[in-house]
C-alpha cells in the first residue's frame, strides 16, 4: 500500500528516490522480491506495490516524475505490442506500476498540483526503458 502524504508531514531525513519516481521509506528493509535486509533494494519494478513506497502528493516535482514514468511506461506498453516476448515482459514487470500510478495515485492528487506538474514533465529525463 502506497502512502500518500503532504510534504510538510514527511519525516524522511535522506529520501531514497526510485527509478519510477517513488520515495522509499526504508530501502534497507529487504521486504520485497529478492531484496535483502541491510542492502539497498534494487527491486524498482515492485515499488508501486511495496509497503515502503511514499508519494509526496502536494509536491509538483514528485508528481511530475510520476507523470513522466506514466508517459514512459505507456510508450513501453505500446512498443511491446511488436513482440510477444516484450508484451509478456511488460505485463509481468511494468503493467502493475502503470495501473497504480494511473488509477490510484494520480486521481488523489489535487488538480492544481497536477497542473503544475504537467508544466515540469518535459524537464524530467525519461526513465530507462528496460526490456
Amino acid at each position: 500500500m502506497i502512502n500518500l502524504i503532504a510534504s510538510n508531514t514527511s519525516t524522511l531525513a535522506d529520501p531514497y528516490i526510485t527509478v519510477f519516481g517513488l520515495t522509499c521509506a526504508s530501502p534497507l528493509d529487504g521486504t520485497i522480491g529478492e531484496s535483502r535486509r541491510g542492502k539497498p533494494c534494487l527491486e524498482f519494478t515492485s515499488c508501486a506495490t511495496c509497503k515502503n513506497a511514499i508519494i509526496i502528493k502536494d509536491d509538483p516535482v514528485y508528481i511530475a516524475r510520476l507523470l513522466k514514468t506514466r508517459q514512459c511506461l505507456e510508450k513501453m506498453e505500446k512498443d511491446s505490442h511488436l513482440s510477444a516476448d516484450l508484451m509478456l515482459r511488460y505485463d509481468a514487470e511494468f503493467r502493475t506500476t502503470l495501473e497504480i500510478i494511473t488509477k490510484e495515485i494520480i486521481p488523489q492528487v489535487l488538480p492544481e498540483v497536477t497542473d503544475q506538474a504537467l508544466l515540469l514533465v518535459d524537464t524530467i529525463p525519461d526513465i530507462p526503458l528496460v526490456y
